[in-house]
């Protein structure tokens, strides 16, 4: 039973008030969330995917579904949360992996269940001439065993196919059957059917015939007629009925075994497959034209590997549930047929109760005025809606439109996101919604886990562009994790004060959108905040321009310098990476290459020879200001600041950095020779260094070099970037790069 409070407590529109109540107080986190991390967006076209105008696009396309032949009503199997009281996606289901003898808390129950545990029992046949025995790991849906499965080869049950054992609880006869979906090697080799509790067992009592008998209800309680269990929570009856196969000398042992477990990523409690009427949407020819336009190159794939991981799940793609029994979200456009009260059987689809009422007259003119409809309570899978997005958000009106021309989203919602916008695509609008799709991993922390409340390591970007205490950061775990029993909050909370004593620094949105974009998939706070100090690096170098330029554009000087035109060269291969990483969505490259440039080329290299040389001057502003609009869609707030400081020294410009155009390839700048030189330079300088380690004056130190030509002509950069007081070269017969070092 629900508890005090619950949504059944207020009924449906006292809840749905509830939470649009929550959704204009709460619901802008996410666009706030945006806004700060600095996504540019047109804020004048949000919307609520519940208004009117969607509500409407949604039923307009379940409608055409139905109408196509594509949606149906069924009894077939699902996953059933107890604890939520409705069908669980796919996407909502956790694959526990449980070792032999775990005790796992489930909600509802006062102590640990017992998992990981084969239990045996025995059927007696009909004309008690011997028993066949069976093994389960979920004792408890024996009760709605229909019948016993064995291989046809398996000689052992030759003789017993056709027969039947009596059921040990209620008498029933059950028949053994011959399925080659057996494993004869597993176990004694024979299988009990549970049709109703098991899709694999649905599958065979379909192909034989066989009842379908549902012994747990919506609760998770034991349905059994008068009987002892009857009402028993599913995993109490469990060992109540073991304790009763005992006593009837039928139970023949445990054996320890590693399983799946099936858990409600909301509500953490153990899924029960059931057999429920829902409504279903054909896909297996949606399926097949999504894969063509995949195949054919109407829709790319990025990376590429995950190309071959669409195509697999489009290869398997099972019929789809969408009836969700929950009262918030988009509700299921069906009306049940009643005839003077009394239920048909029969069900309408459409826009209305009116023309549900019309539609089901001119089926039945016989009954007309003794007709009335009501709607499903159930409402549309959440990910039906998502599916119909790309083309339904500004409605239907006056047609689909297609806006997008590229789809980011992460890897792990290719088949329940990213194929049914494909298929419900091709199938509603007629065609594609989007020609490219970009995949990112999901995000983990710093020690490669999975994000998650119950560990206590979920980051709110707010927190980490904001800062918070480690206190603060307690309190909202606490008030997130309700549901959890106390051990699990423990355990998260515990896990909070190991990843984060100290709380989070606050590091703005450019250290954290530079992370993101150039860790992949790992959210480490240590690089976040390395980042936020990288920062500096950037003030400096502008700081460091302004100050030599004076606040007037620099004449370039008559004769380019070498290192000019080594750093324009440097520039140009940047820009070229850059634009072409762009292209291919290729952050991480972006964020490396641009880092590299302004590190090491720019302030480690060239603004320590600007420092030296004034003719040089001219070449940094152009790197600096170019450099600005380059790294601007990875650190936007940061760029913008400098931006507006150093526009000026390059001449009339558009206002923001925002609409400056992007940097392309100059394929002038290109000079291979000089960044030939340039490398051989600042090996000698790192050799160099290595020498000078233990140097206690550089100023009056000396460097004495064995080189040819290419680096004798470079004394002036190796002076600058060592430190030293001079620089003595020496002819030598090594090759034009080669060089020889020592400290005199």
């Amino acid at each position: 039973m629900e508890g005090v409070g619950s949504r059944r407590d207020l009924g449906r529109e006292d809840f749905l008030n509830r939470v649009h109540e929550w959704v204009d107080v709460h619901g802008g986190k996410i666009n706030n969330q945006l806004r700060r991390l600095g996504a540019s967006l047109d804020w004048q076209r949000s919307f609520f995917t519940m208004d009117e105008t969607r509500a409407a696009a949604v039923q307009a396309a379940f409608i055409k579904l139905f109408n196509d032949g594509l949606v149906y009503r069924e009894s077939r199997i699902v996953n059933w949360c107890p604890k939520l009281q409705t069908v669980v996606s796919d996407i909502e289901v956790e694959h526990m992996e449980v070792q032999p003898n775990s005790y796992i808390s489930i909600p509802g129950y006062l102590s640990r269940v017992k998992f990981g545990v084969l239990t045996s029992f025995a059927y007696r046949l009909e004309d008690g001439g011997g028993e066949v025995v069976v093994a389960t790991t979920r004792l408890e849906t024996m009760l709605g065993d229909t019948g016993i499965a064995v291989h046809p080869a398996d000689d052992r049950y030759a003789d017993l196919v056709g027969r039947r054992v009596v059921h040990p609880i209620d008498g029933r006869l059950i028949p053994i059957v011959a399925d080659s979906v057996v494993d004869p090697t597993f176990g004694s080799g024979a299988v009990k059917l549970t049709p109703a509790h098991d899709a694999d067992d649905y599958a065979t009592a379909m192909r034989h015939g066989l009842e379908r008998l549902t012994v747990i209800d919506d609760h998770g309680n034991i349905i059994h007629g008068m009987s002892e269990f009857h009402g028993l929570p599913r995993f109490v009856a469990r060992g109540v009925l073991r304790a009763a196969l005992e006593a009837k000398g039928l139970l023949r042992g445990d054996e320890d075994h590693a399983m799946r477990l099936a858990v409600c990523s909301r509500s953490g409690d153990v899924l029960e497959p059931m057999l429920k009427p829902q409504w279903w949407v054909r896909c297996g020819d949606m399926a097949l034209k999504a894969a063509q336009a995949v195949t054919r190159g109407d829709v790319t794939i990025e990376p590429h590997e995950h190309r071959a991981t669409f195509l697999r799940w489009m290869d398997q793609c099972r019929d789809w549930c969408v009836s969700r029994q929950l009262w918030w979200g988009h509700r299921i456009p069906a009306y049940r047929v009643l005839v003077n009260g009394s239920d048909s059987g029969q069900w309408e689809v459409a826009s209305s109760a009116a023309q549900a009422v019309m539609q089901a007259e001119a089926k039945d003119a016989g009954n007309l005025g003794r007709i009335t409809v009501v709607q499903d309570e159930d409402v549309l899978d959440t990910w039906f809606s998502s599916a119909l997005l790309p083309f339904a958000a500004f409605g239907e009106e006056d047609g689909w439109a297609f806006p997008n021309s590229v789809v980011e989203t992460g890897e792990d919602i290719i088949f329940f996101w990213v194929a049914r916008m494909i298929m419900l695509g091709i199938q509603i609008a007629g065609q594609v919604p989007f020609p490219r799709v970009i995949l990112h991993p999901l995000i983990r922390d710093a020690q490669g886990r999975k994000m998650s409340k119950s560990l206590g390591n979920v980051i709110d970007p707010m927190d980490v562009m904001d800062g918070i205490t480690f206190d603060k950061m307690r309190d909202k775990l606490t008030t997130s994790l309700t549901a959890l029993d106390k051990q699990e909050l423990r355990r998260a909370l515990a896990n909070l004060k190991t990843s984060y004593p100290r709380g989070i620094a606050a590091c703005g949105a450019d250290a954290l959108r530079m992370t993101l974009l150039g860790s992949g998939s790992t959210m480490n706070l240590a690089t976040v905040d390395a980042r936020r100090r990288w920062c500096n690096k950037l003030w400096n170098a502008v700081r460091f321009t302004l100050i030599v330029c004076e606040g007037t554009p620099p004449q370039p000087p008559t004769e380019q310098p070498f290192a000019s035109i080594w750093i324009l060269h440097r520039l140009n291969l940047t820009v070229e990476t850059v634009n072409s990483a762009m292209e291919r969505c290729d952050f991480q490259l972006v964020v490396n290459t641009l880092h590299s440039f302004w590190q090491r080329d720019l302030c480690d290299v060239f603004i320590e020879l600007a420092k030296k040389d004034a003719t040089l001057v001219c070449a940094l502003v152009q790197c600096v200001e170019t450099g600005l609009r380059l790294l601007h869609p990875i650190m936007p707030f940061i760029t913008e600041e400098l931006w507006q400081r150093v526009r000026t020294l390059v001449g009339p410009t558009t206002d923001s950095i925002m609409v400056a155009p992007y940097p392309l390839p100059n394929a002038a700048h290109s000079c291979p020779e000089a960044d030939k030189v340039m490398q051989a330079v600042l090996e000698l300088v790192t050799a160099a260094r290595r020498e000078l380690e233990h140097a206690t004056a550089l100023e009056s130190a000396t460097l004495r070099i064995e080189c040819g030509q290419c680096i004798s002509d470079r004394v002036l950069e190796i002076k600058a970037l060592t430190r030293v007081g001079s620089v003595v070269t020496v002819p030598s017969a090594l090759d034009e790069f080669g060089w020889l070092v020592t400290h005199i």
